[in-house]
């Protein structure tokens, strides 16, 4: 017979010999099966551990593959496949295929990558020039002198911006260009011409007639600096007489010389204003109110300083 904690066997006897207890141990199947587990765990680890780290080289070797063709495909993208060189070597060859409109878009472009290189500023105002956009033929010889100080030809660059400059009506810059030249080429009868013109169209005509003169006795046949010459003296002649005429109450004949000297020069828009007073005054004592009204307006037009 077995008691619960202790065991005994019975004999013929009545006297029972007992047995010495025996604690049971007490196993938990809960802890059982988790150490299982645990062991297959460990197990399933060690088996599949070669698989991961294969598995994790493939997708680093991708990783680093996609960043160098991003590297590859940004640095392409940033480096022109052209030099700057190439592209204006590109634009004059295109300017001797009469291919203006090209040849500028090549010249920009080499721009872009050197726009330090004063040359092609030059060549690319040539373009224009062709293209009849003196504006911004004017510009990019502004920029080759910003960007050249003692270059070989920089006469030669300042001569070219003048030209441009005298299409354009801005006097002054011619001036301003031609006095530079000046210093340098003090016989230069272009910059001399051109100096001349612009004071001349400035209202200074006995300071414009020097440098004409000046010209003509370096080369007397000079036909440019003859016929500006012949301009200034004629036009002065006509604003005395008519001043003169109208001093002496001769207002008709005053109005006819003063109307006569617009026709030497129209272009000279200094002269305009001074002109078109002096008719208003003279339709005023010829009591031409109306039509001196008008003059005078025009006069005002052309100079505020008038009003």
């Amino acid at each position: 017979r077995k008691r619960q904690g202790q065991s005994s066997i019975r004999l013929n006897s009545t006297e029972e010999i007992p047995f010495p207890k025996i604690e049971e141990e007490k196993i938990d199947l809960r802890d059982l099966t988790m150490k299982r587990r645990e062991g297959r765990n460990e197990k399933n680890v060690f088996v599949f551990l070669p698989l991961i780290l294969l598995l994790s080289s493939f997708f680093f070797l991708d990783v680093v593959r996609g960043e160098n063709e991003q590297g590859k495909t940004e640095g392409t993208t940033q480096q022109p496949s052209k030099s700057s060189e190439e592209l204006r070597n590109e634009a004059d060859k295109l300017m001797g295929e009469r291919k203006f409109h090209d040849a500028v878009k090549s010249y920009s472009e080499s721009i872009k990558i050197n726009p330090q290189e004063y040359t092609t500023y030059y060549r690319r105002s040539n373009a224009y020039q062709i293209l009849g956009k003196n504006k911004e033929a004017s510009n990019d010889l502004d920029k080759v002198l910003q960007l050249i100080d003692l270059a070989p030809d920089l006469s030669k660059i300042r001569m070219q911006r003048a030209e441009l400059n005298v299409r354009l009506g801005r006097w002054n810059e011619v001036g301003d260009d031609m006095a530079k030249v000046l210093r340098m080429e003090n016989n230069n009868i272009e910059a001399l011409y051109l100096r001349g013109k612009s004071l001349y169209h400035n209202g200074q005509n006995d300071a414009a007639i020097g440098y004409f003169k000046k010209a003509l006795t370096t080369d007397p046949d000079n036909k440019k600096c003859m016929v500006e010459f012949k301009k200034i003296k004629k036009l002065e002649k006509l604003m005395k007489d008519g001043e003169n005429l109208f001093n002496e109450g001769k207002y008709s004949e005053s109005y006819d010389t003063y109307s006569e000297s617009l026709q030497v020069d129209p272009e000279n828009n200094n002269v305009k204003p001074g002109v078109q007073l002096m008719l208003c005054k003279n339709m005023v004592k010829m009591r031409k109110f109306k039509e001196a009204i008008d003059v005078c307006d025009l006069a005002c037009k052309l100079d505020e300083g008038h009003v």
